[in-house]
């Protein structure tokens, strides 16, 4: 299809609408929402801990935290609020979870259509029962397809990097002080299970999960053990790379710039004479990689300037982007098994 970048061995695209256009085929799909969700992952990982994402922060959250004995997230602001000191707090956590092994050469993804489409954009399959296919909010609230999925927000609700954007009612959290904040995860180092909603990244991998794809999230942290791990498995197969963008306040989706050096930075890394090199890519692919060239030189203080870094740094969260702004620093690579991001070996 004419979305689909199929001839190419390494694509670029945007969000829920994007991901059902170029993951068919591809071996591997490397989900990239630098502000915060795959930043959150990364660290996740590098603590051992097990992140179940899901699409929103509502009822059905809460019920999968019971359900699998974990952690919920929950809103920045809660998680500031619940994190304050408090008389004769008790000191908890249980054992870090263990790596699980990553999947052989020869079990890539399935080529199954991810379930949601953008009206007028890339090809359909079948249709989120939401008003908002990318993910974002919808006008009424309604049951998502998946058991990790919950209603949608109301339409108008700010969904960037620094609101607390999932519809509903806030859900009695396991762990009060664990937010999408990778500066809350980080601090949580004896975290074995946490579910993540994310209206963004989250929600285009719970919807990859659904369609059996190999998938492993990416952020500047990580941007370069994620290459080289996808590229000694790859084999000279077709990899395909999301950006989650972030939300207009009406739900549409917003492009942000720093998804698209964190996609170019791994496709960069996938790129150098250092391996097996794919270079095949789509132009979509090749402007990501040039857009993260252009900013690498100053690419910290740049996050900070982003939109999103500004609107963070605004609300009180500036450790947020200082922890993504860590370029390539963890060797931690998180990937999708059975609905759970594990550490991958």
């Amino acid at each position: 299809m004419v979305f689909s970048q199929s001839s190419y061995d390494l694509r670029f695209d945007w969000g829920l609408s994007g991901a059902a256009a170029i993951a068919p085929g591809a071996f591997v799909v490397a989900v990239v929402d630098v502000l915060s969700f795959t930043t959150a992952l990364t660290v996740a990982a590098e603590n051992g801990t097990a992140v179940l994402p899901h699409r929103w922060r509502d009822p059905s959250a809460a019920d999968a935290a019971r359900r699998h004995n974990a952690a919920l997230a929950v809103g920045r602001s809660q998680a500031r609020r619940l994190s304050q000191p408090v008389p004769a707090p008790s000191p908890g956590g249980g054992p870090r979870s263990q790596p699980v092994p990553a999947p052989s050469p020869g079990g890539g993804p399935r080529s199954q259509p991810l379930p949601a489409s953008l009206p007028g954009g890339g090809p359909r399959s079948q249709p989120l029962p939401a008003s908002s296919p990318d993910g974002g909010p919808g006008s009424q609230p309604v049951p998502a397809p998946s058991p990790g999925g919950g209603p949608r927000s109301q339409a108008g609700a700010s969904s960037g990097p620094g609101a607390d954007s999932q519809a509903g009612g806030d859900p009695q959290p396991t762990h009060g002080e664990v937010s999408l904040s990778p500066a809350t995860i980080a601090a949580a180092s004896h975290l074995e299970r946490l579910i993540l909603p994310s209206p963004n990244g989250s929600t285009i991998s719970a919807a990859l999960a659904e369609t059996g794809a190999t998938v492993v999230g990416v952020s500047l942290r990580n941007a370069s053990a994620a290459a080289a791990w996808v590229r000694t498995r790859a084999a000279g197969r077709p990899i395909a790379v999301v950006a989650a963008g972030e939300r207009w306040p009406d739900g549409n989706l917003r492009p942000a710039i720093e998804d698209l050096w964190g996609a170019g930075a791994f496709l960069h890394h996938l790129t150098t004479p250092l391996g097996p090199r794919i270079s095949h890519s789509s132009p979509e692919a090749a402007v990501a990689i040039a857009a993260y060239q252009a900013a690498a030189p100053t690419l910290p203080s740049l996050l900070a300037e982003t939109a999103s870094g500004r609107e963070l740094t605004a609300n009180g969260y500036p450790e947020d982007v200082s922890v993504a702004a860590a370029v390539n620093t963890s060797h931690a690579v998180p990937l999708l098994i059975e609905g759970w991001f594990r550490p991958a070996t």
